[in-house]
């Protein structure tokens, strides 16, 4: 719809309602041949841009940009309120990005879409990377605005040296319009897989940064009802409060390896950074790809109080636990060759009604000494075999009554507790918790901010993404 049909929706809609609305969008459209106008892509009216930028930089806060089927090689920059971008065909629409930075930047960020404003929605298209190059990486989406919605999209991410991202956002000052409230975005039923097969270091496909501004826990980030797939060393990461993923499936065809780049142990499910009070609902992390996850679920010690229920996850470590006052209720968790949960200076957690299936010798709960008050009950536990030594921390109630261990030839914990530690259980159920790690699993290392290690790691100050 051109400006001149928009000025006449307008005086229409202001003769019969009698007041005026603050303002009026106008549909530009978009098409590679210069051709097409509003629901008509074949049409020999001239587009109002050749490019999406070029429509961008034509458009008001608040239009509506229909971008017709073809491959747009451009990269973005939209500081615009409002706007609403549409791919018309998800499967033909394809915008792929420009710009990619040099290994020795990571983890700088050059945008391939810059996304600096509120209320923005993409939707429909296809979004993919720049063709994987030798020695550098692409930055994706990177964002910052309240209100974005990012939904329906397929994207398509190269893995890049040392591994591209599909969407990020800006770290805390970092976008320079400053705006440092990500509050309300939503990353929704889009698809994520990689350009590529055999990726050297796989993809990220979203990581949400730490915002300046206070957090509105009224209004979380949403990642909900994706699909990620394909040679893919990490889905989510987070460093954000209130962030919520939320019926998500994911499976990866990477094998599990340690990534010196990375520092420790990868492909990882969801991680958690940094940030209090994330919501993680009825998300399954399987080995339907290639490969299988290190591990599905981490928690960094720097973020606390988070839910974790109803989530399947089948992985070599089902959840790792280095944080304090979380519950984890009501999971399925199948455990291939290590743990189904482990507590690792672990205080005050609440593991309850989860099933955990061992498979390759894998135990079912790991406690380690520095763990404390811990309430571990109600737990299914099936064909886990015991291992380790030493003595879980003082004031947990494991093994209580309720628990149901399957297999009694292979015990899902170690029997050696010490008195007082166990509360309340009946002899049959005596095997507790394991009260140390068994030489046999992988060790865990420390690293960077990035996450690149397998379960835990320190921050890392000064990044363009925070990453």
């Amino acid at each position: 719809m051109s400006r001149k049909e928009t000025t006449l929706a307008f005086g229409l809609a202001f003769g019969v309602l009698g007041s005026a609305p603050a303002a009026l969008a106008a549909t530009l459209v978009v098409d590679d041949d210069g051709l097409a106008r509003v629901n008509n892509c074949d049409a020999v009216d001239l587009a109002d841009s050749t490019t999406i930028q070029g429509a961008i930089d034509i458009a008001m806060p608040g239009d509506r940009i229909l971008v017709c089927p073809g491959i747009y090689v451009e990269d973005l920059t939209i500081f615009k309120d409002g706007l609403n971008l549409v791919g018309k065909d998800p499967k033909t629409t394809i915008v792929e990005g420009v710009a990619t930075n040099a290994e020795g930047a990571f983890p700088e960020a050059v945008p391939n879409i810059d996304l600096q404003a509120n209320g923005v929605q993409i939707h429909g298209f296809t979004i993919q990377s720049p063709p994987s190059v030798s020695g550098a990486y692409a930055s994706g989406i990177v964002l910052d605005g309240a209100d974005i919605t990012i939904r329906g999209n397929t994207f398509k991410v190269s893995g890049g040296d040392p591994g591209s991202v599909a969407i990020q956002t800006w770290a805390l000052a970092n976008g320079s319009q400053r705006l440092q409230d990500i509050s309300g975005l939503s990353i929704r039923r889009n698809t994520f897989t990689s350009l590529q097969l055999n990726n050297a270091f796989g993809y990220e496909a979203v990581f949400i940064n730490p915002q300046l501004q206070p957090v509105d826990e009224n209004n979380p980030v949403t990642v909900f009802h994706n699909e990620f797939s394909g040679d893919m060393y990490r889905a989510v990461g987070i460093s954000r409060p209130s962030t919520h993923p939320k019926h998500n499936t994911m499976s990866t065809d990477l094998p599990i390896t340690d990534v010196p780049v990375f520092g420790g142990l990868v492909p990882l499910g969801i991680k958690l950074f940094d940030g209090d009070q994330h919501v993680l609902v009825r998300n399954t992390m399987d080995d339907g790809g290639l490969g299988i996850f290190a591990a599905g679920l981490t928690v960094n010690p720097e973020s606390t109080g988070n839910i974790v229920v109803n989530n399947e996850i089948t992985a070599d470590v089902g959840v790792s636990l280095k944080s304090d006052r979380n519950k984890v209720v009501n999971n399925k968790i199948t455990a291939d060759s290590t743990t189904g949960i482990e507590l690792i200076d672990a205080d005050d957690n609440k593991i309850v009604n989860n099933k955990i299936k061992c498979e390759n010798g894998a135990m079912g709960i790991f406690v380690d000494a520095d763990s404390e008050s811990n309430k571990i009950v109600a737990n299914r536990l099936e064909d886990c075999g015991a291992a380790g030594s030493g003595t879980a921390g003082g004031g947990n109630v494991i093994g209580t009554q309720g628990s149901r261990l399957l297999n009694p030839n292979q015990p899902a914990f170690a029997s050696d507790l010490n008195d007082g530690e166990q509360q309340g259980a009946p002899a049959e159920e005596a095997a507790g918790a394991v009260r140390g790690r068994p030489e046999a699993l992988p060790a865990r290392g420390g690293g960077s901010h990035q996450g690149r290690e397998g379960f835990v790691d320190a921050p890392q100050a000064g990044s363009t993404t925070g990453r």
